[in-house]
């Protein structure tokens, strides 16, 4: 259980590839990009501690990343907000907030109270 799972970054313009981003394992489950394109955030699989990183588009630096406890699904960036993300978990939901000052990426669990599916 170890072959990278790549992400690659392509300008459709002139039909090259800008970056070729790897720290996931296995599986890349979900790809975002923020409202102004700066950013791109990628969720791994399992084998990969549902590891979720932020990257710089222009640079293809990974800027922040965080392991999550619980099995996510699906991540997407806020309308208009390149700060804040939501986590679609297996028993949930999470905002996830960018702390650029510190370098690190708060998790706030969402409380639906006795609703069910």
């Amino acid at each position: 259980m170890g072959f990278q799972a790549d992400i690659i970054i392509w300008n459709f313009e002139d039909r090259s590839m800008l970056h070729k981003l790897h720290l996931h394992k296995v599986l890349i489950q979900s790809l975002t990009f923020c409202c102004n394109e700066l950013y791109l955030a990628s969720l791994g699989g399992q084998d990969d501690k549902n590891m979720m990183i932020v990257w710089d588009v222009e640079s293809g630096k990974a800027l922040y990343g965080t392991p999550n406890r619980d099995i996510v699904n699906q991540i997407k960036f806020f309308n208009r907000d390149e700060d804040r993300l939501i986590a679609v978990l297996d028993k949930g939901v999470q905002i996830l907030t960018v702390d650029r000052a510190n370098k690190k990426i708060k998790s706030l669990d969402v409380n639906f109270g006795n609703m069910k599916r």
